[in-house]
């Protein structure tokens, strides 16, 4: 199912707002004129899905480098991830690994099709580095014993649960460099 705020041809619907720009609870000049204009437009517009505003990057974004439909930027990554999986997938990594596959999803959704051997070969690669987050969270203390609670990384279900996971970890990140540069300055 494609998501709501991707048109049929995968371009983007509508811009995407600032969060500046977004009123809160339909306040602020000319609130009253846009539902006017929404009832008489016709068919429902989809909501504008607001990124982090400490975002760098949006992936909903066209650009002409990176069509659509174009594998090549996935199948690269998933090269990557497939010969240095075992050197990435480490219990002091677990975070930026878990943050990085989250934005890899995320960007993920926002294609359109492809090619059934980059799906197969993205499979394949979730499937190499869940086994080996299992086996870092299974290691350790208890290396002989299984354990039977240990769950590979996240795999989201739709673009707006990876979207809300990586704004999660970008505003993290901001606090933590935040809290650090006002630790530094107070010494």
């Amino acid at each position: 199912p494609k998501p709501k705020f991707m048109a049929a041809g995968g371009d983007i619907s509508q811009p995407i707002a600032e969060d500046e720009e977004m009123g809160e609870d339909g306040e602020g000049e000319g609130a009253g004129l846009h539902d006017e204009d929404e009832q008489s437009a016709g068919p429902e517009k989809p909501a504008v899905v607001a990124v982090s505003k400490h975002s760098k990057y949006d992936p909903r974004v066209p650009t002409p480098l990176d069509s659509p439909n174009s594998p090549f930027r996935i199948s690269l990554v998933c090269t990557v991830l497939e010969n240095a999986s075992s050197v990435l997938v480490s219990a002091s990594n677990k975070g930026k690994l878990g943050a990085f596959l989250a934005a890899f999803q995320r960007y993920l959704f926002t294609k359109d099709t492809l090619p059934t051997e980059v799906e197969f070969n993205l499979l394949d690669v979730f499937d190499v580095i869940d086994s080996r987050w299992k086996e870092k969270a299974g290691g350790g203390r208890n290396r002989g014993k299984k354990t039977t609670d240990a769950t590979g990384f996240t795999r989201y279900q739709t673009w707006i649960d990876a979207h809300n996971a990586t704004v999660a970890v970008e505003e993290a990140q901001f606090l933590s460099k935040q809290r650090t540069e006002a630790r530094l300055l107070a010494q």
